[in-house]
């Protein structure tokens, strides 16, 4: 397989959730047909998100021009490196501890929680009490812990649609970030699963120097590693990171023997 591009699993068949006028289930991916190839029964990707960088998210959320239910949207996929649909599957009103700053989120509605919503990687506390935290404002708290709500982030703010999104994003300035010729291209401007790329990444490059457990990095990311592994081949795809990743596993070590 060419080192440009890489194996992913199967596509979902677009069904009555992705009948959107203008919005491509691929493409939501980061992955456009037109620069994909079938291999094996899966897709071979030559393009693949853009990774949102966390001073673009904090200037999104920042931004009062952006609608409310958008901004709740980047909030809770950047902080809890989440997909677009598993946030649009949040329950609300979510639990709140403003002494601690953290909400209780629990993806139990999402897709991928259909049949395992008690699962521990649909469940995290978000937390926004460190400094350098990205933070939500005040209308965006008032919104997820607001109690006259009821039912999942979808049916309370269906004008979110993907595209929507996607036109806020696309508004993004792009930045230039340093390519690993082992991974796919970049796509050319920010889409829906830009945030979940960032979070995951920022995590990943800050994993060696504050010594940030895997597990938990992919526990987030619901990246659940294939028995007897350390880490899953998604989240090693999601790094970009591959150098660190490496060393994270400790094997250097025994290459040093050697």
């Amino acid at each position: 397989m060419s080192a440009s591009v890489e194996k992913y699993a199967p596509m979902p068949q677009d069904g009555p959730d992705f009948q959107i006028p203008g919005y491509d289930v691929w493409a939501s991916a980061g992955i456009t047909k037109t620069t994909s190839h079938t291999f094996n029964g899966g897709v071979m990707i030559k393009h693949q998100a853009r990774p949102l960088r966390k001073h673009q998210v904090q200037a999104i959320l920042a931004d009062q021009s952006v609608p409310l239910a958008t901004r709740v949207i980047v909030f809770i996929c950047w902080k809890t490196a989440s997909r677009v649909a598993d946030a649009r599957g949040l329950e609300l009103p979510l639990e709140y501890d403003p002494s601690r700053k953290q909400m209780l989120a629990w993806f139990r509605h999402s897709k991928t929680a259909m049949e395992h919503q008690y699962a521990e990687r649909f469940i995290t506390v978000i937390d926004w009490s460190e400094s350098e935290s990205t933070k939500p404002t005040q209308d965006v708290i008032d919104y997820l812990t607001d109690q006259t709500r009821s039912g999942t982030m979808e049916s309370n703010s269906p004008e979110v649609t993907y595209p929507k999104l996607a036109k806020v994003l696309s508004m993004v300035p792009v930045e230039n970030v340093q390519v690993n010729p082992l991974q796919p291209e970049l796509l050319e401007s920010y889409t829906a699963h830009s945030m979940k790329r960032g979070a995951l990444q920022h995590l990943w490059s800050l994993q060696q120097e504050r010594n940030i457990s895997m597990t938990k990095i992919q526990l987030l990311g619901s990246h659940k590693p294939e028995s007897g592994d350390t880490i899953s081949e998604m989240a090693i795809r999601y790094t970009g990171y591959f150098m660190t990743t490496a060393r994270s596993l400790g094997t250097q070590d025994l290459t040093r023997i050697l």
